[in-house]
Order: C-alpha cells, then structure tokens, then sequence
C-alpha cells in the first residue's frame, strides 16, 4: 500500500488519456457520471474547469453539476476528475488526506473553476484508523498551504505594488534584500 495521494500521483503519470478520474474504492458512481464529467470538460473550450468533484450533501437525485467558490463538502476528493495536463503531483509528505485541498488549491490559484457533481450516488465508511491518519496529513497539508499561501500573496503584493509604484517596490525589494531579511516575519518600512 502506498496509500491514496501517493497511488494518485502514480497512476496520473502513467495515465495514458487527456482526462483523469480518481475515485476511491468504497464508491459507486452511476454509469453516466463518467460520460457527464467528460462532455463537461469537451464543452469547456477555454480550458476554465480545473476539477470535477463530488458534492457529498446531494449524492441523490437528478444528475447535474455546480460551480463552487471553494470545495465546500466533506469527501470531495472521494471521485476527481481533472485534465491531464493540469494535475500536478501531490507533495510525498501529504499521504492519505488533504490531497483533493491541495489540488483545489492549486487550481484556484491559476484561476480554474472547480465544479460539485450531484446526484451520482456514493457510500464511504470510516473507522478509528481514519481518524488519526486524517489528523496526520492534516498536519501536513496545514504547514504546506500555510507556506504556499504566504508565498503566493507575497508575490501577488509585490506584483500590485509594480504595477503601480515600481521604483518603490524595487528599491523596498533590494533593501530587503540588502539586509538578509527576505522571509522574515518582521518587516522593512
């Protein structure tokens, strides 16, 4: 077993096809949830869905699909589909949970919209090991998005601050960097 975002990473590089689905073993999606997921992605010529997800609270009922702010449910990660060419690998230290956060993350820092599936049908089930593994990647993925975040808003500042005021930034970004303190949680005025 190399548990679920490890096989994740793996079977999407040895993936032959233009569209990825990972789906965990404990769910049962209805026939044409694969052909709904795949006209979804044909119809979208400008390439703005990034993931395709499950919506948890609407397993029932009438096949269809939203566009969500942010993953908003529980076991969204449980049934993905996404473009080849947009998966990028999960980190090794994130194992079994926090994968599918991860993905959506990136996805919506390039931009990409991130769609719930309803009515597709599904059952899960959980245990104590659940719990603690949850609890351990958990841990992991907080470290990295607490990292990436900084990183990603810090150059998106600094992006703004260019496109506005660049002799400031620039000379704000060699005094900075003049004096070792690119980083740190203190800051330069």
């Amino acid at each position: 077993n190399i548990y679920v975002n490890p096989a994740w990473n793996l079977g999407a590089s040895l993936a032959k096809g233009d569209i990825l689905c990972f789906l965990n073993d404990d769910l049962q999606p209805r026939d044409e949830v694969y052909a709904y997921a795949l006209d979804l992605f044909e119809g979208d010529a400008d390439s703005r869905f990034g993931l395709i997800g499950m919506d948890y609270r609407q397993p029932a009922g009438a096949l269809g699909h939203a566009i969500v702010s942010w993953r908003t449910n529980a076991h969204f990660g449980a049934m993905i589909f996404t473009r080849a060419k947009d998966f990028r690998p999960i980190p090794d230290s994130i194992k079994i949970w926090w994968g599918d956060e991860y993905l959506v993350f990136l996805n919506f820092l390039r931009n990409k919209q991130i769609l719930e599936l309803h009515g597709y049908l599904e059952a899960v089930s959980h245990d104590q090991e659940v719990s603690i593994s949850l609890n351990t990647d958990r841990s992991a993925f907080n470290r990295i998005i607490n990292r990436d975040t900084f990183l990603w808003l810090e150059i998106h500042r600094r992006l703004l601050l260019l496109r506005h005021k660049p002799l400031r930034t620039l000379a704000h970004s060699l005094r900075r960097r003049a004096l070792g303190v690119f980083g740190a949680s203190r800051s330069i005025p």
